[in-house]
């Protein structure tokens, strides 16, 4: 996945109702600044998460993701050319139950960008692509 210093991939947590997925990027070019959060559990129109992750990541880093440690990932290119070799392992048994049926291409698109309620957990509401588009794109 290529982005541009002011590209940014969606705040999103993955999704796939059939099985588990789990993925790994790795950062070959530029950096990345990297936010991740545990999908705690599934809300009617929300999903609340736990912080996980907040640094930057450069040539070499590696992002990683599974069906609720580090499930929501948000990262901005730092750089002018900032790339990731992204690879998927799916159709794993599934070990999550998901609450809320995901959108387009197994996703669901968040607003995590608020602070944690006092318990630590951040709720983050569900957006369309085109609502997360017009705030963060």
């Amino acid at each position: 996945m290529v982005r541009a210093r002011v590209r940014t991939a969606p705040w999103r947590c993955h999704h796939s109702p059939r099985a588990q997925a789990h993925g790994v990027g790795v950062v070959v070019s530029g950096s990345f600044h990297v936010r991740t959060h545990d999908r705690v559990r599934d809300l009617a129109d929300a999903v609340a998460l736990r912080p996980s992750q907040d640094r930057i990541t450069a040539k070499g880093g590696v992002i990683t993701m599974s069906d609720q440690k580090d499930n929501q990932h948000w990262m901005v290119a730092q750089e002018e050319r900032s790339m990731t070799f992204d690879v998927g392992v799916v159709d794993l048994p599934a070990s999550y139950r998901y609450g809320m049926k995901a959108q387009a291409y197994n996703m669901i698109y968040v607003d995590a960008d608020r602070r944690p309620e006092q318990d630590g957990l951040l709720i983050a509401p569900r957006l369309t692509f085109e609502q997360w588009a017009k705030k963060y794109a």
